[in-house]
């Protein structure tokens, strides 16, 4: 997997990708807004997270 920096590029909006903040990596969405929207299972996690810095797709399934 390869970790792009937010600063470099942002992902495409209305996508689910990997993000990483201060140690700290989750699930998110990106709103129409460009903006990362955590679901609420990982909503916690964004507040110790801060800023987040970087981004990945998420992976594909594995295969049966």
């Amino acid at each position: 997997m390869n970790w792009i920096k937010c600063s470099e590029r942002m992902p495409e909006d209305e996508t689910t990708v990997l993000v990483f903040g201060n140690g700290i990596t989750w699930i998110a969405d990106v709103d129409h807004d460009g903006q990362f929207y955590p679901d609420e299972f990982t909503f916690e996690r964004t507040i110790l997270a801060g800023e987040i810095t970087h981004w990945a797709p998420l992976p594909q399934p594995p295969g049966e």
